[in-house]
């Protein structure tokens, strides 16, 4: 017995979260092995499943299971989107710091390596500076 694409379609949510019976399983996954488009789209919802409509059906069935009606789950998604800008906030500090760091090495190597090729040059300014500015 053959399976409709649109069936299967219906089905990818409870395909990969594991709750089909085995005889669907093993439908679905006949199918996908025949069908490149089904297999794609089910390739692309598992790997992008925030950018599918699966995400919203996953969070109104997690919304569903919160006692309070989902104000909690509203609350901890809040905080993740938080916690998921705070570490981004963290990432670029840390890039930042790492590249002011390279160039605050990268300066010194390069003071140091023009006052080893002009240091009799350079003594000879600060000299006449220091004549110049002494009382």
């Amino acid at each position: 017995m053959s399976i409709s694409c649109n069936a299967v379609e219906d089905m990818f949510v409870l395909y990969h979260d594991n709750v089909l019976s085995r005889a669907t399983k093993k439908q679905i996954h006949s199918h996908l092995s025949r069908c490149p488009s089904c297999r794609r789209f089910y390739y692309d919802m598992q790997h992008d499943v925030k950018n599918t409509k699966f995400a919203d059906i996953r969070r109104n069935e997690e919304r569903r299971n919160y006692p309070d009606g989902g104000s909690a789950f509203e609350k901890e998604l809040e905080y993740s989107k938080v916690a998921d800008m705070l570490r981004r906030e963290k990432l670029r500090n840390a890039a930042i710091v790492c590249l002011t760091s390279v160039f605050a090495v990268a300066s010194g190597i390069f003071l140091t390596f023009s006052f080893l090729k002009h240091g009799k040059e350079i003594k000879k300014i600060i000299k006449e500076l220091k004549s110049k500015w002494t009382y």
